[in-house]
């Protein structure tokens, strides 16, 4: 566990460089993306999207920066 907290800290740290980073337990986001305005906008900005698909962190940097994903830890 705290080999993963430790990376989940420097992922964090290295997204702050291109944005806003909201942190929060899974058990609060669960209960969060069930709201209205987020559940249709998660259902609009990933309605394509793969379970398999993995993003390189050049892809996660250019997506940040055009405001297109959300970061889940």
């Amino acid at each position: 566990m705290s080999d993963l907290l430790s990376t989940t800290k420097n992922n964090t740290e290295y997204l702050k460089h291109y944005g806003t980073v909201v942190e929060m337990w899974e058990c609060n986001w669960k209960k969060t993306r069930t709201c209205p305005d987020i559940k249709h906008f998660l259902e609009s900005k990933f309605t394509n999207r793969n379970p398999k698909w993995e993003m390189t962190q050049q892809k996660v940097s250019e997506n940040i920066v055009e405001g297109n994903v959300f970061v889940i830890f």
